[in-house]
C-alpha cells in the first residue's frame, strides 16, 4: 500500500543517509493507465492495446522514467510494490547491469495462483468498457489479466538477478500471498525473505528492515548529520 511506501520514505530519511556509491535521488511516479496518469489513453486503439500494461511493458516504462531523471549512466536500487515489484523484477532481469538492489515487496498472485483469477479480471474489464465505452480504462485491467511472471521452471532467468535482493511478504493478503514471496526467495541468487503476520506489523517492521538490510549492502549508512536522500 502506499502507506508502507510513505511509512518506509519518512523512516529513511530520519535515521539514514545515502551512500556516496550509490547516489542521492529518489523516483517515484505513477504507471502507465494507473492513478492520474494521462496521455497513454491516445495510442491505445488496437485490439493488442493491453500488452503495454503487462508486466515487461511496464518495465520498460520504469527504465524509461529512471533514464529521463538522470539515472542513465548510473546503478539505481528498485524498491516496488504489488505491481511494482514485478515491474521491478522484470526490470533486473533484462537490465542486471543498471540495478544495485531489488526490494520486493507484496509480489503479486503468479503462476498458478494467477491464473485463477485472470478470468475475474477478464470479467471486470468487459464490465468497465462497457460501462466507460472509449476510455480505455479497461485496458491496465486487461494487462493484469495477461501477464505473470517467468515460469518457475526457467530457473536461468532468474540467475539473471544478480544484485542484494530483498523480499518482503505479509499474511492476511490474499492478492498478494506469502506463496509467490517465498519462490521468488528460493529462485533468486542472494535473496532474503522476510514475512510479517500482517499488514499492521508490516508497515512498523518493514521500515527498518529495509533501512537495515541497506546499510549491510553499503547503499545506506546510519544518520550522523541532517538528511541529504533516499535510495
Amino acid at each position: 500500500s502506499t502507506d508502507v511506501w510513505n511509512d518506509t520514505l519518512q523512516y529513511l530519511q530520519s535515521n539514514y543517509k545515502v551512500s556516496a556509491a550509490s547516489g542521492g535521488l529518489v523516483v517515484r511516479y505513477t504507471a502507465r493507465g494507473h492513478g492520474d496518469s494521462r496521455g497513454w489513453e491516445k495510442s491505445a486503439t488496437t485490439c493488442s492495446a493491453d500488452e503495454p500494461f503487462r508486466w515487461p511493458a511496464l518495465s520498460e516504462d520504469m527504465l524509461v522514467v529512471a533514464d529521463s531523471c538522470g539515472l542513465a549512466d548510473t546503478k539505481f536500487a528498485i524498491f516496488g510494490q504489488s505491481m511494482g515489484a514485478a515491474t521491478g523484477l522484470y526490470l533486473t532481469i533484462d537490465n542486471p547491469d543498471r540495478v544495485s538492489a531489488l526490494i520486493l515487496a507484496r509480489s503479486p498472485r503468479a503462476w498458478e495462483s494467477r491464473a485463477k483469477v485472470a478470468s475475474t479480471f477478464l470479467t471486470d474489464a468487459g464490465l468497465l468498457d462497457a460501462r466507460m465505452p472509449g476510455s480505455q480504462r479497461h485496458l491496465p485491467i486487461l494487462g493484469a489479466a495477461r501477464t505473470d511472471l517467468p515460469p518457475r521452471t526457467e530457473t536461468e532467468t532468474y540467475d539473471r538477478i544478480q544484485c542484494p535482493t530483498l523480499i518482503l511478504s505479509h499474511g492476511r493478503d490474499d492478492a498478494h500471498p506469502i506463496s509467490t514471496g517465498k519462490y521468488l526467495a528460493e529462485l533468486i541468487p542472494h535473496a532474503r525473505f522476510d514475512i510479517a503476520d500482517n499488514e499492521d506489523d508490516a508497515r512498523n517492521q518493514w521500515p527498518k528492515i529495509i533501512g537495515d538490510w541497506l546499510v549491510e549492502k553499503g547503499l545506506v549508512s546510519v544518520k550522523d548529520g541532517r538528511y541529504r536522500a533516499s535510495i
